[in-house]
């Protein structure tokens, strides 16, 4: 059976916490339109404080941010 996916368009203030959620149980592709953004949340920072780097830590294999 296949693991569903999400996407979720738009990291900031409710798009970010939302791809996080869905993280901790199913597979989520997180995008922004902006690169700085999406490269900080790679390197496991929010400089925006929506999550915290143990809150990245714990969804780095099922969520993954894109452009």
């Amino acid at each position: 059976m296949a693991k569903n996916k999400i996407c979720i368009v738009g990291l900031g203030y409710a798009g970010l916490p939302l791809a996080h959620a869905f993280a901790e149980k199913y597979d989520v592709i997180g995008v922004d339109i902006n690169e700085n953004r999406v490269a900080e949340l790679r390197s496991g920072k929010d400089f925006t404080l929506e999550l915290n780097e143990h809150q990245l830590k714990e969804v780095k294999d099922s969520l993954v941010f894109t452009t």
